[in-house]
């Protein structure tokens, strides 16, 4: 008598969970594929309350996540995911980052443009940094969207802070810089004399000055 045994059949497990975003918002209609060596075994996608369901034979796996086109969700992928039987496994989507540019320009009091100042936008995520051109224009790519404080500053013209900058899309600002001032002179009594003792100068700071010296004073 003759037997014949039919070939064991792999155990057919299922991999299940809920697709979210990093708000626990539910995600629909993300294409879900098991791979095993970049082929795909089996694939499902997630409901519109973000949850999946896949069945797979017990084993090893790579976990791909595609959100729809347009989300603005990034692909995840999940390597050496194990499947035994009834297994669970939550995904999470994070949006692309997406960058903007500021650009303006720095000038003095007057209005005429100032070369050479660094520019500094700095905040939550990003921190760049660039210098103004010869006509004072600048331009600082790579920043995400967030609020910021934009610096500006050079030698000879001190430093302004724009703070509470909030960049959402491409964004462009002027930055007016003004220059150091110093006054002089020497201290005199009422008849025109230079003081015997030494005295004090304030503007805006208290300065101490020699008596009969002159002083040279930033404003």
């Amino acid at each position: 008598m003759l037997l014949f045994l039919a070939p064991a059949l792999a155990f057919a497990g299922t991999l299940a969970g809920k697709v979210t975003d990093s708000n626990n918002a539910a995600i629909g209609s993300v294409a879900i594929h098991l791979q095993q060596g970049g082929t795909t075994v089996a694939s499902t996608a997630s409901a519109t309350d973000g949850t999946y369901s896949v069945t797979a034979a017990d084993g090893t796996y790579t976990v791909i996540a595609l959100p729809p086109s347009g989300s603005g969700f990034t692909n995840a992928s999940l390597p050496n995911r194990v499947i035994s039987g009834a297994t669970s496994l939550d995904l999470v989507l994070v949006k692309a980052a997406v960058f903007y540019t500021v650009t303006g320009t720095v000038v003095t009091s007057t209005g005429a443009p100032l070369s050479g100042a660094t520019v500094r936008v700095f905040g939550t995520p990003s921190d760049r940094t660039t210098t103004s051109a010869a006509d004072g224009t600048f331009t600082v790519t790579d920043v995400e969207a967030g609020t910021y404080t934009v610096r500006a500053s050079k030698s000879g013209y001190g430093t302004k802070d724009a703070t509470g900058f909030v960049v959402d899309g491409d964004e462009t600002t002027t930055i007016t810089l003004l220059a150091d001032v110093t006054f002089s002179g020497t201290i005199l009594d009422s008849k025109g004399r230079p003081l015997p003792g030494p005295g004090l100068i304030q503007s805006p700071q208290p300065q101490a000055c020699p008596a009969g010296h002159a002083f040279v004073r930033p404003l």
